[in-house]
C-alpha cells in the first residue's frame, strides 16, 4: 500500500502512505536576512519551550507580517492554525498563508493546499488544493511534490495519472523525502505507472524504511517474506515487521501476530 488512510488491498497487501498533513513552521534555513535582530535567538527558545520568548516571537511576526514579510506570514499562520500563543483561527491562518502564497512563498503555498484539501478555514476544493501544491513543487518543495502525486495517483483534484504520480514521488524521493520513497517503491512493486521492478521497490523501501518510515518497515519485511526483489529471508522480515509494529503499525502487528511466518530458532 501507499502511506494512507485509503489502503489498497493487493496480493500481498502493500500499503500507499497518505498525505502528508501538518502545517510546516519555517526555521533558520528559510529565514531572510535582517528581520528583528533577536529573532533567531526567541526561535531557538521558543523551540525550547520558553513561553516568554513565545510571546516576543508571537510579536515579532506580528509586525513583520504587518509589513509584508512572507516567512513572517507563514510562521504567524502556522500558531493561528495550531493554536500556538494565540487563540487557534482557522480563517485567520487562511488568510495569512494566502499573503504569503501571493507572493510566492513556497511553503505557505503547501501550507494552504492543506487547508483547502481537509476544509479548513477555508471551503474544501480538492482542485485549489492541487493548484497550490503545483505551485510548491514547481519550486521544489518535497512535501507538495509528494501530496500533489498522491493527487493524481487517486485523482483527486486533478485528472487520475500514475505516470505523472511516479514523477513527483521521484522529485521528492531525490530529496531524500522518506513517504515518497516509500510510494514510488509502491509503484516499483506493483508496476503502477511504471514497469514492475521488484529490485527497484526494494531498493526505495530500504531508503524509506531506515529513515523509519513504519509502512517501509513493512512492505520490506513482505518483500524479505516473500522473496520479491531479493533472496526469501524469513528472519529478517520478522525484524521489519517488528521495527514497524513497534512505531504502532497495525498491520505489522497483525503479522506478528498470525503466527504465519516461522522462523528457525
Amino acid at each position: 500500500m501507499f502511506c494512507s488512510n485509503k489502503a489498497l488491498s493487493f496480493v500481498y497487501f502493500f500499503i500507499i502512505v497518505s498525505l502528508a498533513s501538518s502545517p510546516v513552521f519555517a526555521y533558520a534555513d528559510k529565514r531572510p536576512k535582517n528581520l528583528c535582530g533577536e529573532i533567531e535567538k526567541l526561535e531557538q527558545l521558543y523551540s525550547e519551550g520558553d513561553l516568554k520568548a513565545q510571546n516576543d516571537l508571537i510579536s515579532c511576526y506580528q509586525q513583520l507580517s504587518e509589513k509584508g514579510d512572507s516567512y513572517a506570514q507563514n510562521n504567524l499562520a502556522v500558531m493561528h492554525e495550531s493554536g500556538l500563543g494565540v487563540e487557534k483561527n482557522l480563517q485567520k491562518a487562511a488568510e495569512l498563508y494566502q499573503k504569503a502564497s501571493d507572493q510566492g512563498y513556497a511553503m505557505a503555498q503547501y501550507n494552504l493546499g492543506l487547508m483547502y484539501e481537509y476544509g479548513e478555514g477555508v471551503e474544501k476544493n480538492l482542485r485549489k488544493a492541487a493548484e497550490l501544491y503545483q505551485k510548491a513543487s514547481d519550486q521544489g518543495y518535497a512535501m507538495a511534490q509528494y501530496n500533489l502525486g498522491l493527487m493524481y495517483g487517486y485523482g483527486e483534484g486533478v485528472e487520475k495519472n500514475l505516470k505523472k504520480a511516479v514523477e513527483l514521488y521521484q522529485k521528492a524521493s531525490d530529496q531524500g523525502y522518506a513517504m515518497a520513497q516509500h510510494n514510488l517503491g509502491y509503484m516499483y512493486s506493483n508496476g503502477e505507472g511504471v514497469e514492475k521492478n521488484p529490485r527497484k521497490a526494494v531498493e526505495l523501501y530500504r531508503r524509506a524504511a531506515d529513515q523509519g518510515c513504519a509502512m517501509a518497515q513493512y512492505n520490506l519485511g513482505l518483500m524479505y517474506e516473500y522473496g520479491k526483489g531479493v533472496e526469501k529471508n524469513p528472519r529478517k522480515a520478522v525484524e521489519l515487521y517488528r521495527r514497524a509494529a513497534d512505531q504502532g503499525c497495525g498491520v505489522a502487528k497483525t503479522k506478528l501476530r498470525d503466527g504465519s511466518l516461522q522462523v528457525a530458532p
